[in-house]
């Protein structure tokens, strides 16, 4: 609960409920405090591409506003440097009033974290909840910058929870690489729940830097695709299996809206050389799962 620190005079409470009473509850009570709490972390962070580069020169942004133009409004901005590192202070903002009258108690803010090539083109890349606390710890966020469908995009994350995974090994006659798991949303789709963004999973191929050559994504799929997971609302813990006969498995579960309660489903997919992926029912054969979050 937040502390009150009272300046002045006694106020009179009773008076005060028994306006409230009078009133039928319609209007609130408001105690005149002086309070300092966190309006936002401070962030540290890094900000790759997905060739492996940085993204330096990239301008970021934190602020507490949920108007439509708050990311060109925020009052804390910095540049992402040649290493593709970020920090950012944390904001303070002061509390004069508290509402006593109903009670309501509050113990996180939400702030969000902005991202664009220059203060014009900043755009909301994630959304993030802290302590009212000044002196409570910071946040640490990994920003990836990657293309699909003609358009960049950017992933912000601090949870392995939506981190993009890489793993498994595939292989062609002339080179080879390994698989990077991105999560996205797209849409809006239609579904029983209505029109909504929904979770999606692309699959990329990527084929590591060697020398001069850079690390390069040879192909991209998205998955789960199809009229069959209309209402999808959650994908989570997706995990690379290797399986005997060479190619690899692919397994997440998943959550699709239904009129009464979710439906949860697990969802199978074996991978091989760039762009062959195939829905299954079940994979394999398979060895303890190889992967890593970035």
């Amino acid at each position: 609960m937040t502390g009150l620190l009272w300046l002045g005079p006694m106020p009179n409470l009773t008076g005060c409920a028994a306006a409230i009473a009078l009133s039928l509850g319609t209007t609130g009570c408001f105690l005149p405090v002086r309070i300092t709490e966190r309006a936002s972390p401070p962030i540290t962070g890094d900000f790759m591409r997905s060739d492996g580069s940085p993204a330096a020169g990239m301008r970021i942004a934190v602020t507490d506003s949920y108007r439509k133009d708050a990311c060109q409004r925020s009052r804390l901005r910095t540049t992402v440097d040649s290493a593709g590192a970020f920090v950012l202070p944390g904001m303070t903002r002061e509390v004069h009033w508290v509402l006593i009258m109903p009670p309501v108690e509050r113990f996180s803010t939400a702030y969000r974290f902005c991202v664009g090539t220059s203060d014009s083109t900043l755009r909301l890349a994630y959304e993030g909840y802290s302590s009212l606390d000044p002196h409570a710890p910071g946040d640490t966020l990994s920003c990836f910058q990657w293309d699909w469908q003609g358009l960049v995009r950017i992933n912000c994350t601090k949870s392995s929870k939506n981190a993009i995974i890489t793993g498994g090994r595939w292989a062609t006659t002339n080179t080879e690489g390994f698989y990077r798991l991105i999560p996205t949303k797209e849409g809006p789709f239609k579904g029983p729940d209505g029109n909504h963004k929904r979770p999606r999973l692309v699959v990329q191929w990527v084929e590591p830097a060697a020398g001069d050559h850079p690390i390069t994504v040879r192909a991209a799929v998205e998955v789960p695709s199809g009229e069959k997971y209309r209402g999808l609302e959650e994908l989570r813990k997706p995990h690379f299996w290797q399986q005997s006969s060479g190619w690899w498995c692919l397994t997440v579960q998943s959550t699709r809206y239904k009129n009464v309660g979710n439906g949860d489903e697990m969802l199978w997919y074996e991978l091989g050389p760039p762009g062959e992926v195939r829905q299954v029912d079940a994979c394999g054969p398979r060895v303890p799962n190889v992967w890593k979050a970035r």
